[in-house]
């Protein structure tokens, strides 16, 4: 029982008031990010990942097309998969001028930040 109140004691001293906690070994800096750049991340990653499935998608619907070979199903098929893909293309284009218009009114700029990957 006694060792419950000397690791107590021991937590009680470690925090070194700089954002980490400093022992024997060093100090372990940790660094929470804000809410507004957890929304950039976010926002950023949604509209490459719409991008991407946008490009897919387009492809996808003109191999189809290109491999119909006269099939009118198929290539009604095709071409809603290649309308699709463009209106998905004119909602996120949308989106990305409405969340624009949107932090340029609210004065936040969300869109000037950089992401770094892997490091």
């Amino acid at each position: 029982m006694n060792n419950l109140a000397d690791s107590s004691q021991l937590l009680a001293r470690l925090p070194d008031g700089e954002g980490g906690i400093s022992g024997s070994i060093g100090t372990i800096g940790v660094s929470t990010p804000n809410l507004a750049t957890i929304v950039t991340n976010l926002l950023m990653v949604a509209f490459l990942v719409a991008g991407i499935f946008f490009l897919v998608q387009l492809v996808l619907g003109g191999l189809s097309w290109i491999s119909a070979g006269g099939d009118s199903k198929a290539l009604d098929a095709a071409r809603s998969r290649i309308t699709n893909a463009v209106i998905g293309l004119v909602i996120v284009v949308s989106s990305v001028s409405i969340a624009v218009i949107v932090t340029q009114a609210l004065g936040v700029d969300i869109f000037t930040r950089s992401i770094t990957i892997g490091g």
